[in-house]
């Protein structure tokens, strides 16, 4: 089999798994910078999602259902994502907006690449 048949095949499979089974693999650590100079980190586990808040401690919300992107929500904080794109409420109030994520290698500095998507 040729590498582009190779890679045919593994787009057309990507493409017909369900949408959970498109989640980052497990312990994947993006930094979110935001408007104003606001910045958080997540780190995307199976159905949740780790978020530190600068200054906070880190807090696990699950992942609920939403029409489009992912959302994680404790019912006080709630994160939702779009592709590279982020907000997040506390107490139904938007305290984060205009976020850009970026993947980093294993909680590093530095940013390895944008965000592919979250669903």
């Amino acid at each position: 089999m040729t590498s582009m048949t190779t890679a045919a095949g593994w787009v057309l499979l990507a493409l017909a798994l369900p949408a959970t089974a498109q989640m980052p693999p497990s312990g994947n650590f993006y930094r979110y910078q935001c408007e104003g100079g606001k910045t958080f980190e997540v780190v995307y586990v199976p159905e949740q999602a780790r978020l530190t808040l600068a200054g906070r401690e880190p807090i696990t919300l699950p992942q609920i259902e939403t029409g489009s992107g992912a959302r994680y929500s404790d019912g006080s904080i709630t994160l939702l994502t779009k592709g590279t794109d982020a907000f997040i409420e506390e107490d139904g109030r938007r305290t984060y907006s205009g976020c850009a994520g970026l993947l980093s290698e294993s909680g590093s500095a530095s940013p390895a690449q944008p965000v592919r998507g979250l669903w």
